[in-house]
């Protein structure tokens, strides 16, 4: 009898947790909503903005660009699981396809990473460089993404800046 109420312990122990999926979410931060490109937070060339990307809730950031300058976005991990993704779109929604610095290939943006000493599938900072042919608003997209495995919600912590080279 005790190998039935085990496994009506655990199954109520999984419902609870699957239920928990959506009200688990961790606190956004103040920026919302800056789920998309129309929504995006305008930020200042030079100015940190710390923010936190949550599972399945995007955040989106817009910089105005003059041309012939490079554009250098660098989000600098603050916390959390740190599993995020990035888009780059420029004027008029453009999306900017992007390539890893390393590997010789340049498709509109390039990309480095900053190794985490902790965990070496994470980077510590990720850098990416593009530089405008034309002036006009550049936007930066933060997607946090989950594992397959993962019960909770994941989140990130992070810091952005925008420079010009």
């Amino acid at each position: 009898m005790e190998s039935k109420s085990s496994s009506v312990l655990l199954f109520g122990l999984l419902l609870a947790l699957a239920g928990c999926r959506s009200a688990c979410m961790r606190d956004d931060d103040s920026l919302e909503a800056n789920d998309w490109l129309d929504e995006a937070t305008p930020m200042r060339l030079g100015e940190p903005i710390e923010a936190r990307a949550n599972e399945g809730d995007p955040d989106a950031f817009v910089v105005e660009v003059p041309a012939g300058r490079t554009l250098v976005w660098e989000a600098t991990h603050r916390g959390k699981e740190n599993n995020a993704g990035f888009d780059l779109y420029g004027p008029g929604f453009a999306r900017i396809e992007w390539e890893r610095a390393d590997a010789g290939a340049f498709a509109g943006a390039t990309f480095e990473g900053v190794t985490n000493p902790d965990k070496h599938w994470q980077y510590a900072t990720y850098r990416f460089r593009v530089t405008p042919t034309r002036e006009g608003r550049y936007y930066m997209i933060i997607t946090e993404h989950g594992q397959a495995d993962n019960m909770l919600p994941f989140s990130w912590d992070y810091r952005l800046t925008a420079t010009l080279e």
